[in-house]
């Protein structure tokens, strides 16, 4: 269910609050390692403070799902950075599906975590399925990208509640992750959108804009 714009101001002041709550805590149990010398419980506290940076990504997460991440857009050239990415990812994208350099106005590390999220879902829930990617303009004035697996079908049901937060993860998958919902709350708060077709599979479309 979508919730409304009360309601994603209200959960991004809880989620702003309970990081900087958190982000203390974490400051706090760092200063204390620094004084201690014995090995056991230095490594409680780096457990203790993992589990803080890891509750502070869970709400990022969250705040991704509504489109109010506190993050810094810039135009950022789309195929360089997807070209990194499947390097580093092992992913093979063919040379011709990279088409000419376009901007768009993002930020690389969520925006490739977003694709990392579309693809480990697809690949969650049907292991056996083939991803293709590629990347085109549309109209002139959009980058779209294409991420298509080979063996997924959705009912409409489940296509019509694919991006609420926690859906796709714990109706589709049986985990507990806010899901498909953090990559198209980041397609909206880069002004695009992210959809989904059982005919052509995942769409990322974002507006192009002057570097």
């Amino acid at each position: 269910m979508r919730v409304d714009d009360k309601t994603e101001e209200l959960l991004g002041l809880v989620v702003h609050s309970y990081n900087n709550f958190l982000s203390g805590a974490i400051g706090f149990t760092e200063l204390a390692k620094l004084e201690i010398e014995n090995a056991e419980i230095a490594e409680k506290l780096d457990l203790s403070i993992q589990s803080g940076r890891e509750a502070v990504d869970f709400g990022n997460q969250l705040l991704c799902a509504v489109g109010r991440l506190q993050v810094s857009l810039e135009p950022i050239e789309l195929v360089s950075v997807v070209a990194d990415w499947a390097t580093k990812q092992k992913f093979n994208i063919p040379a011709d599906k990279l088409e000419s350099p376009a901007m768009v106005n993002s930020n690389s590390t969520w925006l490739t975590r977003c694709f990392d999220i579309v693809i480990e879902f697809c690949l969650a829930y049907s292991p056996e399925s083939e991803i293709e990617f590629k990347m085109e303009t549309a109209n002139g004035d959009k980058a779209v990208i294409h991420i298509r697996p080979s063996l997924i079908q959705f009912e409409t049901e489940q296509i019509t509640r694919l991006f609420e937060p926690f859906y796709s993860s714990r109706r589709l998958l049986g985990t507990k992750d806010v899901g498909l919902a953090v990559a198209g709350g980041f397609s909206q708060q880069m002004q695009g959108q992210l959809s989904w077709s059982n005919e052509n599979g995942f769409r990322f479309e974002m507006p192009l804009c002057q570097k």
